[in-house]
């Protein structure tokens, strides 16, 4: 059986340092499968592992050809690529939610439809988040930022669009499947009740984490002189 690296949970880990994996292995998280198979009664048992996602494989990035564990890659069209190669080396930014959605949408085996579509969806904003709620109800129409949590795992780079059909890339679209993660829809605001915004139109299924609420620009408007 030949010798490659893969990534372990931490139990496994433990489990490897039981049977003197050498300290460097255990630093960067890489064990060849000659260390792995004494924590295993067989080469099968090691397999179904894998294809349960138990243990993690690294994978070759098709663009720089380095060897990356999973948690650092994305599937674009069927091929694995590092985000050291698809972000330019930037690293991660921090991003906290301020609540969460509310609804009873789910996404349905197509690439951009959704189950039991709900014209109204509950914000539900974080106790503390109810500070910067000021003046929110005089407000019509907002702008929702929130986190696409089931996006799949192969995102396809071309492809046609849900409306028109058109075929076109992932920035010319309104596909949920994004390398950001990332969707901002326009909403209207039904009603406040304590730290719940109800508002219609928005097309988040539910448990999506609520990233920011703005309040939407209508055409024409200007800034006020301070």
């Amino acid at each position: 059986m030949p010798v490659r690296p893969v990534w372990a949970p931490v139990n496994a880990v433990i489990a490897a340092v039981q049977v003197n994996v050498p300290a460097e292995c255990i630093k960067y998280g890489k064990f060849s499968c000659c260390y792995f198979l004494k924590l295993f009664r067989s080469e099968s048992e090691y397999h179904s592992l894998i294809a349960g996602n138990y243990l993690m494989e690294p994978a070759r990035c098709v663009l720089c050809q380095k060897i990356v564990p999973e948690k650092q890659l994305f599937q674009i069209d069927g091929k694995y690529m590092c985000t050291a190669c698809l972000f330019d080396g930037q690293d991660k930014l921090p991003l906290y939610p301020i609540g969460y959605i509310k609804n009873r949408q789910s996404r349905d085996s197509s690439a951009f439809g959704l189950e039991e579509r709900q014209q109204l969806s509950h914000l539900i904003l974080f106790k503390h988040q109810q500070r910067f709620m000021y003046k929110l109800e005089e407000e019509r129409y907002l702008t929702i930022i929130y986190y696409l949590h089931k996006r799949r795992k192969n995102i396809p780079s071309v492809f046609r669009r849900g409306w028109d059909g058109k075929k076109a890339g992932v920035f010319a679209s309104r596909t949920p499947e994004r390398l950001s993660g990332l969707a901002v829809q326009d909403v209207e605001l039904v009603e406040i009740k304590d730290n719940i915004v109800t508002v219609a139109g928005l097309d988040a299924i539910d448990g999506s984490p609520l990233l920011d609420i703005k309040v939407k620009i209508a055409p024409g408007w200007k800034i006020c002189p301070s």
